[in-house]
């Protein structure tokens, strides 16, 4: 199993533009053949939407792994070797090949099942073509989702973890810390489109007699209400609610990290002090009160690495793209209702 991994990892990592370009045109001769022989519902434009988000995964895969190649070597040159233990054990080790086998293999079973009861997906070969198109999407999706979690373990870990080697004065401006959050940012900001994406498709694909009001009621017309319900709730969960939730928390482990970084810092300092408060001449006291002119500056620095705090326009941004995604599948809740008035 972990050598089908390596494969796998060394497959996307080594895929250059001009590779991809050629997958794409393939896939898309296929689709295109297929579609003129058995006509599917939606069809350009499920498939162009999914071709863009298996691109988008492919690059936040090869991000999310230069980043951590990058960050492992700022650890190792820092000597940070507990730090470095940490983080190889989190995104090497936590979830084992077996377990992302299994984890992959269930919710893939689960998606394929799913659109073609539920009648996005049509019984035709065209429709099979849109399933395999859509499980290697939601395949290589899951994988990126897999590395975020793992990013987040280690993160989680960082306030139990002894940091040693970070810049003294402004803990906020060592190079890993800065490193990392810049890794989380950019997960975040395009796991949140992908969120929007797949919300978007679910929507789109879902047949307008799925959901009816009547009487004032709102009624599921389905061969399966609990995939419905798995499939749905899975889009709101996994990205409308837990990719904000991810967000809160990845910036929560680092600014606790940084300040515990303070700490010891100003406790060091600190110490300084009493050595020097035990002499009374005029030149101790002024290098005391240097020291806690120091104090003060660490204690008021930055709490998160500048460039990667959250703006009012990034959390803006974040609540527009988790709400759009969370009222996407309502779409075609609403559907209905609007044709009949």
């Amino acid at each position: 199993m972990k050598k089908i991994e390596d494969i796998l990892k060394k497959l996307y990592k080594d895929l250059k533009l001009k590779t991809i370009f050629k997958y794409l045109v393939v896939t898309l001769i296929i689709g295109y053949v297929l579609n003129v022989f058995w006509s599917h519902k939606n069809f350009y434009v499920n498939q162009y939407i999914l071709i863009i988000m298996w691109m988008i995964q492919i690059f936040v895969l090869k991000k999310i792994d230069l980043e951590n190649d990058l960050l492992e070597d700022e650890l190792k040159k820092r000597k940070e070797m507990v730090v470095w233990g940490s983080f190889h054990s989190r995104t090497q080790q936590y979830i084992t090949p077996m377990h992302r086998f299994v984890i992959s293999c269930v919710f893939i079973s689960i998606y394929i099942v799913s659109m073609f009861k539920l009648g996005c997906l049509e019984c035709t070969p065209t429709g099979v073509y849109g399933g395999v198109l859509g499980a290697i999407v939601f395949a290589t999706g899951i994988q990126a989702y897999l590395k975020y979690l793992e990013l987040l373990s280690f993160a989680q870990d960082l306030k139990k973890i002894s940091v040693k080697n970070y810049f003294f004065y402004f803990p906020a401006l060592t190079d890993w810390i800065v490193r990392l959050a810049h890794e989380f940012s950019y997960i975040e900001k395009w796991f949140l489109i992908l969120g929007l994406m797949y919300s978007t498709m679910y929507a789109i694909n879902l047949p307008s007699n799925v959901i009816i009001f009547k009487n004032g009621n709102l009624r599921i017309q389905t061969s399966s209400k609990a995939l419905f319900i798995i499939t749905w709730g899975g889009i709101i969960i996994f990205f409308a609610l837990a990719v904000p939730v991810f967000t809160f928390l990845s910036r929560y482990f680092i600014k606790g990290c940084i300040s515990k970084c303070k700490g010891i810092s100003i406790k060091s300092i600190e110490k300084q002090i009493q050595i020097l408060s035990a002499s009374a001449s005029e030149t101790d006291l002024s290098i005391i009160q240097k020291k806690l002119s120091l104090i003060k500056m660490i204690s008021d620095s930055e709490e998160y690495p500048l460039k990667y705090s959250h703006t009012i326009f990034e959390n803006f941004y974040t609540f527009s793209l988790a709400l759009l995604t969370l009222v996407s599948p309502f779409m075609s809740m609403i559907q209905p209702f609007i044709i009949k008035n």
